[in-house]
């Protein structure tokens, strides 16, 4: 099973990413900036929709989403082809954020 939570410590952090699913397609280099909570097949859909050829080939599952995908190096059918999530990664970019933790689920 892919996606699990394991819980190490009694200080864990959850967080729900699923807002942060923002896409900039650019199509001359032929990436995109993708937000955390964008799922995969949104994703192509977008991508469908720019009439080229760019398409994100994992086929981890339905509503598997960028972070998801990032946090288990996600495969999928389509992996012995395509290689996994982080052959088709070029960058990550972690941004903080500093908002009230009373918003975040602590175990």
């Amino acid at each position: 099973m892919e996606g699990q939570l394991t819980i190490e410590e009694e200080s864990t952090i959850m967080m729900d990413m699923n807002m942060m699913n923002s896409i900039v397609i650019n199509e001359e280099d032929q990436d995109c900036v993708v937000g955390a909570g964008l799922d995969y097949l949104s994703l192509n859909k977008l991508l469908s929709e720019t009439g080229g050829t760019l398409n994100f080939p994992l086929d981890p599952g339905p509503g598997a989403t960028i972070g998801g995908m990032a946090s288990c190096s996600c495969s999928g059918s389509t992996a012995v082809k395509y290689g996994t999530f982080k052959e088709n990664v070029l960058r990550f970019v972690l941004k903080e954020v500093r908002k009230n933790l009373s918003n975040f689920l602590f175990f």
